[in-house]
């Protein structure tokens, strides 16, 4: 996360957040109409999240060799869920894309994706028959985009 950053990393970490947030809100709507989340939407975002990795690399405090040694690790992890059905095929590729982007992005999707869980098992009085999670992770991601504005944008218009 970027705490301390100029103007311009500022614009593009919360850029980078809402455009993150705009894909994701649309495969939400995919995933709770239909839970499917097709590959026209899950596949294109790889790359363009290895750019937001590129672009933001400097403002990371991990090493390159961290950084891949965390992804190897989550993308491991998350290929064994997938394999052993506790994840589907877009949600694989979902947090893929969002550990790709950075890991404040891939434990926000999880969080939210809890949180989505836990309300819907309270207003339903049971666990849900079948489970939607990207709507879970957008409400995760939006959560950190909501954080990175009310953080933000007051150390830009203060700098």
């Amino acid at each position: 996360m970027i705490d301390m950053a100029s103007g311009t990393e500022i614009t593009l970490t919360l850029g980078i957040s809402l455009v993150t947030l705009a894909w994701l809100s649309i495969c939400a709507i995919f995933d709770a109409r239909t839970q499917k989340v097709t590959n026209w939407l899950t596949l294109p975002a790889i790359p363009m999240a290895i750019s937001a990795a590129w672009l933001t690399r400097e403002s990371r405090s991990e090493t390159i060799y961290s950084s891949l040694f965390h992804l190897v690790i989550l993308v491991v992890s998350l290929l064994l869920a997938w394999r052993i059905h506790l994840v589907g095929g877009a949600d694989l590729k979902i947090l893929v894309v969002l550990a790709l982007v950075g890991t404040q992005y891939f434990l926000a999707a999880w969080i939210g994706a809890l949180m989505y869980f836990f309300t819907l098992s309270v207003l339903l009085h049971n666990r849900p028959k079948h489970f939607a999670g990207v709507p879970g992770f957008a409400l995760g991601i939006g959560l950190l985009t909501i954080r990175q504005i009310l953080v933000l944008c007051p150390l830009h218009l203060s700098a």
